[in-house]
């Protein structure tokens, strides 16, 4: 039984924790070769370590130099680049009205600002393929806005428009784009949350989390690592422009 991603070359952003660590560990076992690109070099390589055959790259998302140099990395070290998962992206959790300039400025910049280089710097290499996958990390906080959560909210709506809209524009080259939208899952993120509301992590906190979640249970790295690997194979390869809510039916 063949691998469903044999022979592919993948590139994913924030590939050190997280989401990314396992998205990373997903498309390898599916029999990709995979470039981790992350700036946080103790992490990225970490997970580098994990995965046979694996390439790290310290890179930041919102410089086109990185993508460039992501770009070359992927080819110069296996020959060719099939995916790419964006799925690097910061949360803050505060009033709208407290947000200072500095921190919408960097939800923007990194949760959308790095697909907008990724599409500039890999579309045109694609195009000259024959064809590739983009999968972009959005969440249910855009289908499902919360307080505390509006402009990330509102990066993560232009993450799933521009996935839209990229992919009715680059459809006829066999470009695809699609993304992922998880819940709440035990990263840092989850973290995130805990501390700027003053809660510890319990099984009642937890419980309060997932009471509206039909499946009863967080989401894990794994379930959006499914995912992701799913979108990017070629199983998907007539499902473009999508929203994949991993949410355990949140958004119902």
């Amino acid at each position: 039984m063949s691998l469903r991603l044999s022979g592919k070359v993948a590139l994913v952003t924030g590939g050190g924790q997280g989401f990314g660590a396992s998205i990373c560990k997903k498309l390898a076992e599916e029999g990709a070769k995979v470039v981790i690109m992350d700036l946080n070099e103790k992490t990225g390589q970490s997970v580098a370590s994990e995965i046979p055959g694996s390439t790290f790259l310290r890179g930041d998302v919102t410089s086109q130099t990185d993508w460039e140099k992501a770009l070359d990395t992927a080819v110069s070290t296996y020959g060719k680049l099939d995916i790419v998962v964006n799925n690097a992206g910061i949360l803050i959790v505060k009033l709208a009205t407290d947000h200072t300039e500095e921190d919408y400025d960097r939800l923007w910049r990194i949760n959308v600002k790095g697909i907008f280089h990724s599409a500039k710097i890999i579309v045109p290499y694609f195009q000259k393929q024959g064809g590739g996958v983009f999968v972009n990390t959005s969440s249910v906080g855009e289908i499902r806005p919360r307080a505390e959560g509006v402009w990330y909210a509102a990066t993560k709506a232009g993450v799933n428009t521009a996935t839209k809209a990229l992919a009715r524009e680059w459809g006829k080259y066999q470009i695809r784009f699609n993304c992922v939208a998880p819940t709440i899952a035990d990263t840092g993120m989850y973290q995130i949350i805990l501390q700027a509301n003053g809660n510890k992590d319990s099984a009642d906190t937890r419980e309060s989390m997932v009471k509206n979640i039909p499946l009863g249970r967080f989401c894990s790295t794994r379930d959006v690592a499914n995912a992701v690997c799913f979108l990017a194979s070629d199983e998907a390869s007539f499902i473009t422009g999508v929203q994949l809510a991993v949410d355990g039916g949140l958004t119902i």
